[in-house]
C-alpha cells in the first residue's frame, strides 16, 4: 500500500437524502459561529455513536443525471462556470477527479478511501480514517457533532429537522478534519481540511444510519494552500502547474464579495453503531 497515495486521495476527497430538501443555510463561503447551529434541538436525549463504515464518492454523472451526490449548498442554481446538477446539487469536486484519472491514471481515490476506513487504528501497514457521527434526538429534531475516534469533536454542532421515519437533515457552519500521514525522509505532514457550509442527512435506523450525503464547500484559499504541497511531493501526480488550470475553472459557489472562490463537495455514506474502545 503507498502511503503517500493514500494520503493524496484522502486530500482530495475530506473533506453527508432521505425525504430531505437541498436549501442551504448560507449562500457564501464566510464564516459564523461554527459552534452555534442556526436550528436549536430541544430536549435532546444522550448521544448515540455511530461510525462511518462507508463513504462513496459519486461520479461527474451522477450529479448531471440526479442521482443521490450532494447537496444545493449554496441555496442558487449555477452562478459560476461549474456548471450545477440536476436541483441545483453543488459537487464540482467530481469533476477534479475525473480529471485526475485522465492526468493520474494510477490514482484510484475510492479504492484508497475504502483501504482507510478497513484499516486497524493501530497497524502500521496503513492509515486509518475514523469519523464517528454523534446523534442526540429529541421531539421531531437531532443534533449532535461530527468527532474524531478519541472523542475530539470535528465540527460544530449541528441541528435540523428528524422525520417519523428517522429520515434527518441538519447543517453546521465547519467540519474540520486533520489528515496525518508519514513522508518518507522526513516527519509526517498534518493536512487540514476545512469543509464549511456544512449539510448533512441520512436515515436513522435500528442497524446504522443509511442513505447518508454530506455536501459543503471547501474554501479556495485552505484548500489550495492544503494540496499544493502534496502535489511537490508525490511523484505519480503531474506537477501544479498541470492541475491549476483545471482547478481554477472548478469553483462554483460565491464568497462575501460575490467571487467564485468556494468548491463545492458531496459525499455518499453509511454508518454503523459504535462503542468506544475501553482504553
Amino acid at each position: 500500500m503507498d502511503l503517500k497515495n493514500l494520503a493524496l486521495g484522502l486530500t482530495l476527497t475530506a473533506s453527508l437524502t432521505a425525504g430531505c430538501g437541498d436549501d442551504a443555510p448560507s449562500t457564501t463561503t464566510a464564516t459564523p459561529d461554527a459552534g452555534t447551529p442556526a436550528f436549536v434541538c430541544e430536549n435532546a436525549g444522550a448521544p448515540t455513536l455511530y461510525r462511518i463504515s462507508s463513504i462513496i464518492l459519486p461520479s461527474a454523472d451522477d450529479v448531471q443525471n440526479g442521482a443521490p451526490s450532494g447537496h444545493n449548498v449554496d441555496g442558487r442554481d449555477t452562478v459560476c462556470d461549474e456548471p450545477d446538477g440536476v436541483g441545483g446539487v453543488d459537487n464540482a469536486i467530481v469533476t477534479l477527479l475525473d480529471a485526475l484519472v485522465e492526468i493520474a491514471p494510477a490514482l484510484n481515490v475510492q479504492e484508497l478511501v475504502d483501504i482507510a476506513l478497513a484499516c486497524p487504528s493501530a497497524s502500521s501497514d496503513c492509515l486509518d480514517l475514523e469519523l464517528i457521527i454523534a446523534v442526540r434526538t429529541g421531539p421531531g429534531c437531532v443534533s449532535g457533532i461530527l468527532q474524531d475516534a478519541e472523542g475530539n469533536a470535528l465540527s460544530g454542532e449541528y441541528a435540523g429537522t428528524l422525520n417519523a421515519s428517522g429520515g434527518f437533515r441538519a447543517t453546521t457552519e465547519q467540519l474540520e478534519i486533520a489528515i496525518p500521514f508519514p513522508v518518507e525522509g522526513g516527519d509526517p505532514l498534518e493536512i487540514n481540511l476545512d469543509i464549511r457550509s456544512l449539510i448533512l442527512t441520512g436515515t436513522i435506523g435500528q442497524s446504522g444510519i443509511t442513505d447518508i450525503v454530506i455536501g459543503g464547500v471547501l474554501p479556495r484559499a485552505g484548500f489550495e494552500g492544503t494540496i499544493m504541497p502534496l502535489v511537490d511531493m508525490l511523484p505519480m501526480v503531474p506537477e501544479w502547474d498541470a492541475i491549476s488550470p483545471i482547478l481554477s475553472g472548478l469553483y462554483d459557489v460565491l464568497d462575501e464579495n460575490g467571487a467564485c472562490t468556494g468548491l463545492s463537495i458531496g459525499l455518499l455514506a453509511g454508518a454503523e453503531p459504535y462503542t468506544p474502545p475501553v482504553r
